[in-house]
């Protein structure tokens, strides 16, 4: 399943490269895509660090899991007393909802797709369920408050809190302007946060030490010594560098895209979860992947930054970079 996937993901590579970027990709072809890897990652669970303790969680009905998810939970074991009924159940949703926000908010839906393939979607929806899920009703939460159903919006994050409590963080994503840009204030943000950890290493949030629960000490104790944690990894400095092109930019890519200047705020204050919780590691992932979505709607728009073929090939060179790390860390 490994090599399949590796082959979905040439294929989407060679019909972007093909031109099928904006919406001249027919519907049939964009969903047809998505579902073949939804099918082939569900058969990659293997490789998720975290399926035994979703097999735990399913079988001893844990009582420290979101309510909401355990709702499910109980709702899947009436159906199947195997835990895979949950894992598939769970990706139908959150795979679903993705893929028709990022067609409707996506200027180049198929790069879209492309970006979150190479990425994201082996960390969400293949081993974090539950963040994956959370992440697709935030993005619905901020779609359906830029378009005029603040009620709804507020419904679907109580519901993504309810599967994951770190994905609070998409309350105050609704109160963000799409039309100002605010970009001094959200620089220096993320200047001072990489500041603080090269010089000061100030620790901003000594009150997350009491929470001494024991689900977070585990957690902790997994993700302490992962490189994906590290402020100054080549994954993440390179999230930086791109947010920082598009920031350059962002008077343009506003005309492209009416969600443009929402992304990347959103994608600002994901690049700095990192240097912000240096201390905790599991914080800053937990958060990092629920705001680093965005890219999924940003990188496509480095297309338009310049006036260069070399531009209009730069977010298919990126997924393939991303795509190639993602690939060999997880599967060889």
């Amino acid at each position: 399943m490994e090599y399949l996937y590796v082959i979905l993901f040439i294929f989407t590579i060679l019909i972007s490269l093909r031109g099928g970027r904006g919406r001249n990709v027919p519907l049939v072809l964009y969903y047809a895509i998505i579902g073949s890897f939804a099918i082939v990652s569900i058969n990659l669970r293997e490789h998720s660090p975290d399926i035994n303790a979703y097999e735990v969680i399913f079988h001893s009905g844990e009582d420290r899991i979101e309510p909401i998810f355990m709702l499910l939970v109980e709702f899947c074991k009436r159906i199947s007393n195997n835990v895979l009924v949950l894992v598939i159940f769970v990706m139908i949703i959150s795979c679903s909802i993705k893929s028709v926000l990022f067609y409707k908010m996506s200027t180049y839906p198929l790069l879209s797709i492309l970006i979150w393939v190479s990425n994201l979607f082996i960390m969400q929806e293949t081993i974090a369920y539950r963040a994956a899920l959370a992440s697709a009703l935030i993005f619905a939460a901020i779609y359906l408050k830029h378009s005029g159903k603040s009620l709804y919006a507020y419904v679907c994050i109580f519901i993504a809190f309810g599967f994951h409590f770190s994905s609070l963080i998409g309350l105050p994503l609704l109160f963000v302007s799409k039309e100002q840009t605010h970009k001094r204030f959200f620089l220096c943000f993320l200047l001072l946060s990489y500041v603080n950890y090269l010089t000061f290493k100030f620790d901003l949030f000594p009150f997350l030490n009491v929470l001494n629960h024991e689900g977070l000490r585990n957690l902790h104790s997994i993700y302490e010594d992962n490189e994906m944690a590290n402020p100054l990894n080549m994954i993440q400095l390179a999230n930086v560098c791109i947010n920082l092109v598009l920031w350059s930019k962002i008077d343009l890519l506003k005309t492209r895209n009416q969600y443009a200047v929402v992304m990347l705020k959103m994608h600002t204050i994901g690049c700095s979860m990192f240097p912000l919780f240096f201390n905790y590691v599991t914080v800053a992932i937990r958060l990092a992947d629920l705001l680093l979505l965005s890219s999924v709607i940003m990188y496509p728009l480095l297309t338009d930054c310049y006036r260069t073929r070399i531009s209009r090939m730069l977010p298919i060179a990126i997924a393939s970079i991303l795509g190639y790390f993602t690939i060999t860390t997880w599967f060889f």
